[in-house]
């Protein structure tokens, strides 16, 4: 019998999963990835997927009107923080979990983020079950231009960006939210990088870009050796047949 897949929710093309392919199949783990933005349908329940893994987007969380999957979205993030099934959200994917579970996203007060950021660990990071393996000073790509401003409750903050906002979360025992995108290796970067919106001066916008697109490349592979650790771990976590089934989560999340 083969493994349970885990549920990739993408809801863009440029948002692909990336780095994520390559590690699934070192876990021997089946990705079943949604293309949203493609037409794909997504189940109704998390039922019969070992684990859940929701990627970024340019969209914002609050957009339902819009991209009208996101309610599922947010229902299967519910679901499977109840029923335990491990849960990884990526920058849009963290948001919109956050939302889900009750608390609050909102613009970034610094403005639009672009940049590989450092990893400033709160306490709660030294014994986190997969992001443990993480170091002060540790880069992650980050490119939002929202956050999660307010946490559920419950959940506890792993790290922040420079500004002090949110960067990584533990939202219950088997679910996180990372405010960046380890997946994202220097070509999803440059890809991103393409539609850098012009708004003041033109020299000084190219010149951050080229700035940017330099470090990504020159750092590709330090990204992908400090991350790698954190995805193995939550790709650890993914249940198999045969496995007893997760304990539910006692209490209920507040859903928005």
């Amino acid at each position: 019998m083969p493994p349970h897949p885990v549920l990739v929710i993408q809801h863009e093309t440029g948002c692909p999963p990336g780095r994520l392919l390559a590690w699934a199949a070192e876990a021997g783990t089946a990705l079943d990835v949604r293309r949203c933005h493609k037409g794909d349908p997504l189940p109704a329940g998390i039922d019969g997927h070992g684990g859940l893994i929701v990627l970024s987007g340019q969209m914002g969380v609050y957009e339902d009107a819009k991209y009208p999957w996101l309610p599922t979205v947010k229902s299967l993030v519910t679901q499977a923080v109840m029923k335990n099934v491990p849960f990884l959200g990526l920058c849009l994917g963290h948001q919109i979990a956050g939302l889900a579970l009750g608390g609050r996203v909102a613009a970034h007060p610094h403005g639009r983020v672009r940049s590989i950021q450092e990893v400033i660990p709160a306490s709660a990071l030294a014994d986190d079950p997969i992001m443990s393996s993480l170091r002060p000073h540790d880069p992650i790509v980050q490119w939002n231009a929202d956050v999660l401003a307010d946490a559920p409750g419950g959940s506890a903050v792993l790290s922040w960006d420079q500004w002090g906002q949110i960067q990584m979360i533990r939202f219950a025992p088997r679910a996180w939210g990372i405010q960046g995108h380890p997946e994202a290796d220097a070509e999803i970067v440059a890809g991103w990088a393409q539609d850098w919106e012009v708004t003041g001066d033109l020299a000084a916008r190219d010149r951050a870009r080229e700035e940017l697109l330099s470090e990504a490349a020159a750092r590709d592979a330090e990204l992908e050796a400090r991350w790698a650790p954190v995805l193995r771990s939550f790709l650890a976590l993914i249940r198999q047949p045969g496995d007893p089934p997760p304990e539910p989560v006692r209490e209920s999340p507040s859903t928005d």
